[in-house]
């Protein structure tokens, strides 16, 4: 559980180190020297809390590199990364219910992370069973998927998603797809087909859904943070598979 307490915890402080690359939080503009006060503040949280030995040092060098200093390309990757927090607390029972895909986390969690001892939190969390947290874990897989697949799944013309996912993967994956809301055939999103979205929409959705994949897998399997990989070689044989499967069948993207 602590383990679990102090990657929400670092994760959320990295999510805050990019925001202050902007000058606008919280409503209102902050100074330069607000901003690199604040850096100092969150550094010495992290070392104090010792938090730091658990770090990379990618991430540590984000941490402490020099305010408006970072690529806009690096934020904009690495904003995404904070889609991993709910999912853990959720896994630890502080948060009741995930944020519907494709929406972005709006919840703060300042007051818990940061505002409670670790100890405390420790204490107090419980991790859900295992077979809940594969569960969610295996839709989450699915959604990643199905970013990753450029085709158009129509049951008007064919193949449905299920359908493909039902020749590439398990039952319990199909089993898994099928609690997925769906329409015409794909997954749905906000009320449409997954192929009908942009492909900026169709990248950003992929992204948050990647790193609530990958923190679930984390919290399942035994390696590290760094070490976990959503990008498994099973995963994307899947992927070539399903490509293979439905090329033939579509020629729309």
């Amino acid at each position: 559980m602590q383990e679990l307490v102090e990657r929400a915890q670092i994760q959320l402080v990295l999510n805050d180190r990019l925001i202050w690359e902007n000058g606008y939080s919280e409503g209102r503009f902050h100074s330069i020297e607000e901003r690199k006060q604040q850096q100092c503040l969150e550094a010495s949280w992290i070392v104090s809390h010792g938090l730091d030995t658990v770090m990379s040092r990618r991430d540590m060098q984000l941490l402490n590199q020099e305010i408006e200093t970072v690529e806009t390309t690096i934020r904009g990757q690495r904003s995404f990364e904070c889609e991993s927090i709910e999912p853990i607390l959720w896994a630890c029972s502080f948060v009741e219910k995930l944020t519907p895909i494709g929406k972005f986390m709006q919840s703060d969690f300042h007051a818990l992370l940061i505002g409670q001892s670790k100890d405390y939190l420790s204490q107090t969390g419980r991790l859900r069973n295992e077979e809940e947290i594969a569960s969610q874990r295996d839709i989450l897989m699915l959604w990643y998927w199905r970013s990753k697949i450029e085709r158009k799944f129509d049951t008007t013309k064919g193949m449905s998603v299920v359908d493909a996912i039902a020749s590439t993967f398990t039952q319990q994956e199909v089993m898994c797809a099928k609690r997925i809301r769906r329409m015409k055939g794909d997954f749905a999103v906000r009320g449409i087909p997954f192929y009908n979205l942009t492909p900026k929409e169709k990248y950003m959705l992929g992204t948050c859904v990647k790193w609530r994949y990958h923190a679930l897998e984390w919290v399942l399997n035994d390696e590290s943070w760094y070490d976990t990989s959503v990008d498994t070689w099973h995963v994307f044989w899947k992927f070539c598979l399903a490509s293979i499967d439905v090329k033939d069948e579509f020629s729309e993207l």
